[in-house]
Formats: C-alpha cells, structure tokens, sequence
C-alpha cells in the first residue's frame, strides 16, 4: 500500500513551542500584496499555527513573516496545512539553508526558554 504524499504520519510531528507574537501573513495578489496581521499560537521547525479573522485559501501561497529575537524577521513562504474558523496552521516551505538556519535558532531560544538546563 503506497501512501498518499501530502499525508504525514502522526510521529512525524516536531515539537511545538508557544509563540504569541505578532505574525504577518502575506499573500500576492496581482502587483499588490495584501498584508494580514495574526496571533501567533505556537512554532516547530516545520510550522506555525496562528489566530486571524480571515479564512485563507488552500491554493494560495503566502508569506509568513516571523519576527526573530535580534529583532529582525525571516519570511517564509508557506502553505496551509489546517485551518478552523479562527486559527490557520501552515507549513514552511524554505527557500535557503539560511531561512532555515535562522528559523532553528529561533526554536533553540524557545525550547531553551521552556526546558531551563540543569546547570
């Protein structure tokens, strides 16, 4: 039995941290980019789920802008994964090892801030 590509198996799941940051979603449209702002809810290396107003269309790629600790962001392209009336998931869809790279020492800070060491 083959399985189906866009299906992930429940293990596959990386851990999730929270994040209630301010995100914006962007999403082209034509010559213009419609910005929408959204309520972090939590990040894993792989995604990000967030609170909006707004339904997104599955079709349509987006931008997630990430606000880093430097305070800087990384933008990321993405797809939805989920969504409910008020909460959207999506997955990142890297670009460079260098996204990806600022992106994993975002999540060190956070798992770092949630599980102290023991030193």
């Amino acid at each position: 039995m083959s399985d189906a590509p866009d299906i992930r198996h429940f293990g596959y799941r990386s851990p999730r941290y929270l994040f209630p940051e301010t995100v914006n979603i962007e999403i082209t449209q034509g010559t213009n980019i419609r910005v929408i702002g959204a309520h972090g809810i939590d990040i894993s290396a792989d995604g990000i789920a967030v609170a909006a107003d707004v339904l997104f269309d599955p079709a349509e790629p987006v931008t997630v802008v990430v606000p880093l600790r430097d305070n800087s962001v990384a933008r990321l392209s993405g797809r939805v994964l989920c969504q409910s009336q008020h909460q959207c998931r999506f997955t990142f869809e890297f670009a460079s090892v260098e996204q990806h790279e600022k992106l994993e020492a975002l999540i060190v800070g956070l798992a770092g801030a949630h599980f102290p060491s023991s030193q």
